[in-house]
């Protein structure tokens, strides 16, 4: 495991998620290179697939961050992907 840094806890929608720079995902979705949830834009609108299914303010910060890893396999992922931000 490579170790990542740490990240904050939210509740969206219900369920619970990290928020990686502007990323909403689950932790097995980062840990394994997967695209997240879905992606807060600069405009405070959150988006899946292109479409808008909420805003920063239904984002919860749950007060806890949560230290985050990642899977060699998941940086190999990331690369093929070309969404690494290295």
């Amino acid at each position: 495991m490579i170790e990542c840094g740490s990240a904050p806890r939210i509740r969206f929608r219900d369920s619970e998620y990290l928020l990686i720079d502007g990323v909403i995902a689950t932790c097995e979705q980062f840990e394994n290179g997967h695209l997240g949830f879905a992606y807060v834009y600069e405009d405070g609108l959150i988006r899946r697939y292109g479409t808008v299914i909420g805003s920063v303010q239904d984002m919860t910060f749950l007060g806890e961050d949560e230290q985050i890893s990642m899977t060699t396999e998941g940086l190999v992922n990331l690369l093929k992907e070309g969404t690494a931000s290295l």
